[in-house]
């Protein structure tokens, strides 16, 4: 990581909403197939064969860390960040 920002978004507006809805159904789609693949024994995730293959192959050029609870900001962010500044998160 180069740089990590807190951000306050008093007056954020929702007109990106949709983009990033698109970029969170890619992602959601992505990591269960990739999820799937590292059970093992119908109940047991293998992360590190997880960790050393699938988070190198995620291509983003920015990574937000959040709360489960401020998921739909995120995905709003996320569709400001592509629709604006061309920036996949």
């Amino acid at each position: 990581m180069y740089r990590g920002y807190q951000l306050k978004l008093n007056d954020w507006t929702h007109d990106h909403f949709q983009s990033g809805v698109e970029q969170y159904t890619d992602h959601a789609a992505s990591a269960k197939i990739a999820l799937d693949n590292y059970i093992q024994e119908g109940k047991y995730l293998s992360a590190k064969e997880l960790e050393a293959e699938w988070f190198p192959s995620v291509k983003a050029d920015v990574f937000i860390s959040h709360s489960h609870k401020d998921e739909q900001l995120v995905i709003e962010i996320a569709g400001w960040l592509k629709q604006e500044l061309g920036l996949k998160a």
